[in-house]
Formats: C-alpha cells, structure tokens, sequence
C-alpha cells in the first residue's frame, strides 16, 4: 500500500486525534505489540488468561470494540522476525492475546493504539496480571485506569477541557505553544535517513531490537542517551546536518492538572526538536533540547485543537490528516517513544512508584510503523536493560530489513538481538 485507504465512514464517531489514528491505520500498523518472555510455559499460559480476562472485563470491553471499529484496517500478524505467532489468537476488547507457534514461554499482546496510548496499554497488562495475582503484593500507582462507566478513553480534547475548567491553559496558551507544535511540521527536515545499498529482499516493514547502554555515556538521561544514539543513523558518515526527531510526551508527567487517577487514553503527544546527527551526539546535548520542549508545553495547542475542530466534519478531518501523513517521512523521519517504563518511577499525583513486572517476566515492545516512510523507536525501559525497538517502513521497491541490517552497526554500544520482517495478513 503507497498511501493511506480511502476515507470511509467509520462505525462510531472519533474525535479529530482518533481520526488521526484512524487514518494511520489506514497506512499501516499501529496496534502497540507487547512480547512478554516468561520463563516456563505454564506460567505464559496463565499470563495470556489473565489478559484475556482482563479485555472482557467492563469498560475495558466496551471502549475495546469501539476502537477496533474506528480502525479502518484490521491487520493479523503472522510473524515478527524469527517470532511466529500461533493460529489462535484471542480477541479480547483492545488486546489480542497470542503465543509464539515455536515458544510456548512467549506471549504477544497486541494493543489497538484507538483504546489509548502506551502507558495505558502497560497498566492494562498490569491490571490483568494483578487482579489474576501474578503481581507482588503492597502500595503502588493505579492512577491510569478507565473511569467506572466510561465509554471511551480520554483523548486530547479532554484534557484540554480539563486544563480550562482548572484554569491551568486558556486560548493564549495555546497560541503560545504553536510555534514549537506546527512550526517543524512545515519545514521539510534537515537532515534525511541514511540511504542503504541493495540487495532487497522483500518487506517493507520490518524491526530490530537493540539492546543499549543503561548507563548514558557523557551524562542525561536514558531516553536522550537512544535518542543520541540513533542520530548516527542520519545521511552519510561524515556528513553532518541537523537531525529531526518526533518526542513522544506523556502529558500526565508534565501538567500538575492531569495527574491523578482515572486518565487513560491517548494523552502522549508529539513534539520535535532539530539535535546534531553523527555517531559522537553526547546524550547530555539532546537532553537539553528535550527538557527545552517540556518547558514550551508544545502540547497544549495540540490538545486546543482537537477541542476545537471536534465539530468538524470527519470526512474533511480524515482528508487533512491524509495529506499531513504522507508529508510525515519528509518532515520529522523519527519518532522516539518510551513505550514501557518498569523501572520503579514514582508517580507524580500518588507518590508511590508504579508497579512493575515479576522478575520471570521478561518485556520487549515492538511500536506502531509510520507510514509512508519513517522510522519509529520503541524504548523498553526496566532496571536492568533499556531495550531499542527501531522499525522502519521503506517506501515500495525498498527493503526495510535491508535498511536496519546495513544501519543497525552504527547504534553506539547497540546489540542487535533480534530483527526481521513483520508479516501481517
């Protein structure tokens, strides 16, 4: 597929940022895919129950069905790389639950994005293990939960209400934070993904998972520390321009207003920042330019707007967020996203730190593509490793494993443990 489906009617009505998604979708794949190595079968057994029971479970089960009718696509994984998924996988409101065919120890989640964002996806999981008591006891966050009765998850024009209601942003707000939010997405990136030789084999999307240094070298944090690293794979050895990067920002960390309980949904937005490109970035350097984007609060006119435009015709928002994906490779050709955090953060609104897997329970998440030609890096973040998920949709005639296996040797400290196609039915 060179584009994004034609617009149809959906079965229910989104607001303008699930319409986004929606139209995504439409692209490629943008379920949130969630591999869960445990260390004997039975236990992977009694980990993929629980998350079934957990997607039938209300309102998880309502807002599931409502998302999975908002998707335009629905797309069934065969494999990832070497990971062959089993023929009976298991719908259960936003999740389907499956096991690797050739490892009954591995479980695959895979998460509609339309049900909400990374975070919620992770406290889903957690839920699930918890209620079936495969999680320690003791005091812990629970903050992102779906209200008792809610029918859809939170999204941007929520928050935005919110902050209004709370007098915490205001229309000057939002006006302020346009520049930072819109003005790279009119400026076409500085610097280009590297280009990688023939031969090409087939698929044009595919993933590597990296495994980086936990401990950054030269100072800043983890998540600078990938994002460094991942500017060496810009335009061609000793060629140096500015790199765009999509940070991928969880509101809930970052607006006292929305911290507490009952806010899942898709409330982690996309801001940019221009960093050097090169294999030498320090991490100290980009974590400058991260911490300069939280403080311009970029996604206040994102959340504005989709307050805004929530009265728009659908028909007319799906043509605009068309026209802005297919300029998405052009304009900001990676996006870096935490997906998983299990390293015992506390939380902003509780205090307490949120929970965190058992030590048998192994994860590595694979994120959403990005259409039409864009590379995504999922960041798994646990006490012992940090874990670099980089898949690359490549534009037709192009081989996107091709692409990570000349490119993947430049990631400084990077292991590369498992790569390959993602084959979708």
């Amino acid at each position: 597929m060179t584009g994004p489906a034609p617009a149809s009617p959906p079965a229910v009505r989104g607001w303008p940022a699930e319409i986004f998604l929606a139209r995504l979708n439409a692209a490629a794949d943008t379920d949130v895919t969630v591999m869960l190595r445990c260390e004997t079968a039975p236990r992977a057994a009694a980990v993929m129950a629980a998350l079934a029971a957990e997607g039938r479970r209300q309102p998880v089960a309502k807002i599931g069905v409502r998302a999975r009718q908002l998707e335009p696509v629905r797309r069934a994984p065969l494999a990832f790389g070497p990971v062959r998924l089993g023929p009976s996988a298991d719908r259960a409101g936003p999740v389907d639950v499956v096991r690797a065919a050739d490892d009954p120890s591995v479980v695959i989640a895979r998460w509609s994005h339309l049900a909400g964002d990374a975070r919620s996806c992770q406290e889903f999981l957690l839920d699930g293990l918890e209620r079936a008591g495969l999680l320690g006891d003791g005091p812990a966050c629970r903050c992102v939960r779906l209200p008792a009765g809610a029918s859809r998850p939170l999204v941007p024009a929520d928050a935005w209400t919110i902050l209004r209601e709370k007098r915490s942003a205001g229309p000057l707000d939002a006006l302020y934070a346009a520049g930072p939010a819109i003005g790279p997405m009119i400026r076409p990136a500085p610097a280009r993904l590297a280009a990688a030789a023939g031969p090409w084999p087939a698929g044009r999307d595919a993933f590597a998972s990296v495994t980086m240094p936990s401990a950054p070298p030269g100072g800043g944090s983890r998540f600078a520390a990938v994002t460094a690293a991942v500017g060496a794979l810009f335009g061609q050895p000793g060629r140096r321009r500015p790199a765009r990067f999509g940070i991928t920002v969880d509101i809930r960390r970052h607006e006292e207003s929305m911290t507490g309980p009952d806010t899942a949904g898709n409330l982690s937005l996309v801001g940019w920042i221009d960093c050097p490109s090169g294999p030498d970035v320090p991490a100290a350097a980009v974590h400058a330019r991260v911490q300069s984007l939280l403080k311009s609060r970029f996604w206040r006119q994102q959340l504005a707007f989709d307050a805004w435009l929530g009265n728009r015709s659908p028909a007319a928002v799906a043509r605009a967020c068309d026209t802005l994906i297919g300029r998405l490779a052009d304009r900001a050709p990676v996006t870096v996203t935490e997906l998983w955090r299990d390293d015992g953060t506390p939380c902003a609104s509780c205090g307490h730190r949120r929970r965190r897997l058992p030590t048998d329970i192994s994860p590595v998440v694979i994120p959403p593509a990005m259409p039409p030609a864009g590379l995504t890096v999922g960041i798994t973040r646990t006490e012992r490793e940090t874990i670099a998920v980089l898949r690359r949709m490549t534009r037709p005639g192009t081989s996107a494993l091709a692409w990570l296996h000349a490119v993947t040797p430049r990631l400084r400290g990077g292991e590369v443990t498992m790569s390959g196609t993602v084959d979708l039915a």
